[in-house]
């Protein structure tokens, strides 16, 4: 299968099966179904139940004969039933592993499969699947869409050149190193909890570390650890396999997402890559992305090429959201100073000044308008914390710590919008205690309390709001 997988490798230019699949090849965690024409291989498809993923690949001189089509048939006629977790049991040497979110694989007539947490269900029986096509080859393209599959996810592989990185500076009470050997429990703490909502790199237990250490491309001080005053805040795991270098994954904890580690993290591994005689690095991040992307493309990263993932769902080819990489011309910028850009949402909360400032406007604003005013604040306020805020607070939950237009990091708008806020609702507050209520008072409009109420003004309330 090594051989048939190089062979197709050589014709296509991309690795038909991901590292995960070459794991798999020497343990019980997968299925295999093998074509055979003449006694020679000519097509092999592995299904891994535990991720409803499947990767597929043809000899290069036996396709357009039907083995890829015969394949998927086969593993369609299983899927309604309880597969076994193998179909035989080999040891093959030289077998590689992605960590975390797969990668694809590619080739005229080959795929993998969607993890459970992001396969859509079908309306037919069995479970939903889906088929990656590794590089997105022409021949794939159509070969899926023989095959009833359409588009449901996407992973751009992105790259950059290592000339030019230098080291990150690194902030006050963080410190990097590389892995130790007592550091494994803590990293595997911070992994699952960076990616509890990832079912294949969440999952990560002592054996696959383990396994990966095993690997003659490990390196300890390619395993990059930030710690802080809380213990390890984050870490960067780098590969390198002769000139070519990999961000293998980066991951926060959550206690420590918006503080601008994982760019600091990122930083450094290239620093890394590069001292250790690697010229390019690579990476791959889900299309779905965009900030992510953005955050990548700031540091140096363009789109090298694109895995996709053709599922079996009703709601396939709904989903996938496309990034295109388009080319750009380079004009000469002026030296523009760096803080000449205002922070969108501190720009709202000085539009929202601006309302409160004329509910303190006694000389020009009606009493009754001025208390409308302040009412209009405050449900401002509101929605800004229900929308923006929340969505500024998801953006840190994620650990994407991309500074704003205005050179903000998350953590840092987030403090300055708290600290601002509270400026504002004790300003409103004072106004509304010591000059809007005792005026609406002088004539006769008053806010009561509960048990300042008559029997009648009660049962009118009570009527009114049950």
């Amino acid at each position: 299968m090594l051989a048939l997988a190089a062979r197709a490798a050589a014709a296509d230019g991309v690795e038909p099966l991901n590292e995960e699949a070459h794991f798999a090849l020497r343990t019980d965690t997968a299925r295999h179904l093998l074509a055979v024409a003449d006694g020679e291989l000519v097509g092999y498809l592995q299904w891994q139940p535990s991720y409803r993923t499947a990767q597929l690949v043809v000899d290069p001189a036996h396709r357009r004969q039907g083995h890829g089509r015969s394949l998927l048939g086969r593993l369609r006629d299983v899927l309604p039933r309880s597969l076994p977790k193998t179909a035989f049991a080999t040891e093959i040497p030289g077998a590689r592993s992605r960590l975390g979110s797969e990668k694809p694989g590619d080739g005229a007539e080959q795929a993998a499969g969607a993890t459970d947490g992001e396969a859509q269900r079908p309306a037919g029986d069995g479970p939903a699947w889906g088929v990656w096509a590794f590089g997105d080859l022409e021949a794939a393209q159509g070969f899926a869409a023989a095959s009833g599959l359409a588009a449901s996810r996407g992973l751009l592989v992105m790259e950059r050149p290592l000339a030019g990185v230098t080291a990150p500076r690194v902030p006050d009470g963080l410190s990097l190193r590389g892995f130790e050997p007592q550091d494994a429990e803590a990293f595997l703490a911070v992994n699952a909890a960076a990616f509890a909502h990832h079912p294949e790199q969440g999952a990560l237990d002592a054996a696959g570390l383990a396994s990966r250490m095993s690997e003659p491309w490990f390196d300890p001080s390619g395993l990059i650890l930030g710690f802080d005053a809380e213990g390890l805040a984050g870490f960067h795991w780098t590969k390198r396999e002769g000139g070519l270098g990999e961000v293998y994954v980066i991951g926060v904890a959550p206690r420590a997402q918006g503080r601008g580690y994982g760019r600091v993290l990122l930083e450094a591994g290239l620093d890394h890559l590069a001292r250790t005689g690697a010229d390019r690095v690579v990476l791959y991040v889900d299309m779905s992305e965009p900030v992510a992307v953005r955050m990548y493309e700031s540091a140096g990263f363009h789109v090298a090429s694109r895995d996709v993932l053709y599922g079996s769902g009703a709601e396939a080819g709904a989903v996938m959201t496309a990034v295109e990489d388009e080319d750009t011309v380079e004009l000469e910028q002026p030296d523009l100073p760096a803080d000449r850009f205002s922070d969108r949402e501190l720009s709202w909360l000085s539009f929202n000044n601006r309302v409160l400032d004329l509910a303190k406007d006694a000389k020009r604003v009606p009493l009754l308008e001025r208390a409308r005013f302040l009412a209009i604040f405050s449900s401002n306020l509101d929605e800004f914390f229900m929308v923006r805020v929340a969505g500024l607070k998801r953006r840190m939950a994620a650990g994407v710590a991309v500074a704003s237009n205005s050179g903000l990091m998350p953590r840092e708008l987030h403090d300055a919008i708290l600290s601002r806020t509270r400026e504002l609702v004790e300003d409103a507050a004072q106004v509304f205690a010591t000059d809007v209520r005792p005026a609406l008072a002088q004539h006769g409009i008053e806010i009561l309390r509960w048990d300042e109420l008559n029997p009648d003004a009660r049962h009118q309330m009570t009527g009114l709001f049950e």
